[in-house]
């Protein structure tokens, strides 16, 4: 009779498991700075607001004040995150062979 195997008795300590969680926690971290880095600066965009670009009597111009935050997040998480998935991929397909 085969010995069953329970979910904690499974091994998962391979480097390239490693290196993803490294890779995917770094990305993590990139992407909590970007969404504080972007929150940062729509708060500042706010506060600053030059000439009544971003509010002001007739609203709030919603697409200028958020391309603010949103660009500053793509700078900050969006370019560092097209690594984990790049490593995941090439990962991928080396372990496919």
């Amino acid at each position: 009779m085969p010995q069953q195997v329970r979910p904690h008795q499974l091994s998962t300590s391979s480097p390239a498991s490693s290196w993803e969680l490294i890779v995917w926690l770094v990305a993590g971290g990139f992407c909590l700075l970007g969404f504080c880095l972007g929150a940062l600066m729509l708060y500042v965009a706010w506060d600053h607001n030059p000439q009544g670009e971003f509010r002001d009597e007739t609203g709030v111009h919603w697409l200028a004040w958020l391309g603010i935050g949103f660009s500053w997040f793509i700078a900050v998480a969006g370019i560092p995150c097209l690594m984990p998935a790049s490593v995941s991929c090439i990962l991928f397909l080396v372990r496919r062979r």
